[in-house]
């Protein structure tokens, strides 16, 4: 399921996923040597960000937001991309264009990769009527800054961008 499929039995869902979310929540207050291998804030993480997408699909787009404002809060710039996209689309509703265009902007700036977030930027600096050519600056500015990311987290892993010398 994600931000633009319709979803089915969405009531269901809800129901089950914050259930889910209770019973994590429950581990984590009352630990259980059975559920030691377990990381609970990542689980909990997920049943959330779930939690949020049912209730969004629901147009509970204020509790939706409140669920994932406190995923971005609690773990910052580690989640996910995709995490990042549902935090914009529910900031859109909840909180208002302003809002989620200073997200995204600064979340696109930092080198996140995300044509999702590209393209709903783009519709709302069209719904503000803000110059296309300042989106247009930004999107080649936040095109560098993912090649820089993305260049960084090479590096990262392998320490250096230089390929090794296959030839004998």
């Amino acid at each position: 399921m994600d931000l633009s499929s319709p979803g089915t039995d969405l009531d269901f869902a809800a129901e089950i996923s914050k259930k889910s979310l209770e019973m994590v929540e429950y581990l984590m207050e009352h630990p259980d040597e059975n559920e030691a291998g377990y990381d609970q804030e990542e689980r909990h993480r997920m049943c959330a960000d779930t939690y949020a997408l049912i209730l969004y699909k629901l147009k509970k787009y204020d509790l939706a937001f409140q669920y994932q404002h406190e995923i971005v809060e609690t773990h910052g710039d580690d989640i996910s991309t995709g995490e990042k996209e549902r935090y914009a689309a529910f900031a859109e509703k909840a909180k208002g264009l302003e809002f989620a265009k200073d997200y995204i902007e600064k979340q696109l700036l930092a080198g996140t990769d995300s044509r999702v977030m590209v393209e709903q930027l783009q519709k709302i600096y069209a719904e503000l009527n803000l110059p296309e050519d300042e989106f247009e600056q930004l999107k080649e500015q936040h095109k560098e800054m993912a090649a820089k990311a993305d260049r960084d987290e090479i590096v990262e892993l392998f320490g250096e961008l230089k390929a090794i010398d296959f030839t004998p």
